[in-house]
């Protein structure tokens, strides 16, 4: 199946089209479990967090089935993605100026498990479930207490509660966080 796609690929097709249902191949791909071609169409840089018109991405179709293979292939994709938008985007700083000023000052919203930016772009969604469950096990693996400076909008703190630990401090700086 992985050579057919390529081939499908190389004979040009765009695969951040979306077809008659609003899915992408991405989309499709996660679905059915099909790691592989997951990880073929993210080389061909089909977009993962791409939307479809109910506000799902492939993670959520991966997750809808319990596909474990392609939830890690996608999370490791967003992972790596957001490591290199988030080195390519930060703006160079004044001495003197807050990193924090921008986020700070962008809305966020909740809804049906995710939390979207001003700009509807996901910020962190249900699938990262599994992300947040293990971060917390290598947290908590030493008991004791625990302290999460603004980490997992709430997902990890969650996954961390589930552990036996002394106790859990939470600093959340963002507004949006506290309105939900």
């Amino acid at each position: 199946m992985e050579l057919d796609v390529k081939q499908i690929l190389d004979a040009g097709v765009d695969v951040s089209d979306f077809d008659s249902k609003g899915l992408t191949p991405l989309m499709h791909a996660a679905l059915n479990g099909h790691s592989s071609v997951l990880n073929t169409l993210l080389e061909a840089r089909a977009p993962w967090n791409a939307l479809d018109p109910s506000g799902r991405c492939a993670g959520d179709y991966a997750l809808e089935d319990d596909h474990q293979d392609a939830i890690e292939v996608l999370l490791n994709a967003g992972i790596r993605a957001e490591l290199i938008f988030g080195a390519v985007e930060r703006p160079c700083r004044k001495k003197g100026d807050a990193k924090n000023k921008v986020y700070l000052e962008e809305r966020a919203e909740f809804s049906e498990g995710r939390l979207m930016d001003e700009k509807s772009n996901a910020v962190l969604m249900e699938w990262e479930n599994p992300l947040m469950a293990v971060h917390a096990k290598v947290v908590c693996s030493g008991g004791g207490d625990i302290l999460n400076i603004g980490f997992g909008m709430g997902l990890v703190d969650t996954g961390i509660q589930s552990h036996d630990i002394s106790s859990l401090t939470t600093i959340e700086a963002h507004p949006d966080v506290y309105a939900t």
